[in-house]
């Protein structure tokens, strides 16, 4: 089974990628903090990875970064969400090569269609 794990503070967004990720029929792995994630990323081993870009320790392109530093991190596909799409925050976004962004509010089949597409599960 695919592993996704996520990252967002919000605990309504928390709560829909728990559904999402279960109907993929993906396993899901979830996190409220930046450095809760690094802390499991090794461990768990992602095949993607759903990143808030806002979260109260990390901005997105400095999370982003560093897991493309960590052992497991240099080449699984990120998809970066975000509540305030702000010109700076698109741009940074389109400068680190995410797999994907989603602006919120989205659709809930939007997300899970996406999880399928990014881990090609039919």
């Amino acid at each position: 089974m695919k592993k996704v794990m996520v990252v967002d503070d919000d605990i309504v967004m928390f709560r829909l990628f728990q559904v999402q990720v279960r109907r993929a029929g993906c396993e899901g792995f979830f996190f409220q903090d930046g450095q809760s994630f690094l802390d499991q990323f090794d461990q768990i081993q992602p095949d993607l990875v759903v990143l808030d870009y806002n979260l109260p320790d990390f901005k997105g392109d400095e999370l982003y970064r560093k897991i493309r530093l960590l052992e497991n991190g240099q080449h699984v596909p990120i998809v970066f969400v975000t509540g305030t799409v702000q010109d700076d925050e698109l741009q940074a976004i389109e400068e680190i090569g995410a797999a994907a962004f989603l602006a919120k509010p989205f659709s809930p089949r939007r997300l899970q269609t996406l999880i399928k597409e990014l881990l090609q599960i039919t």
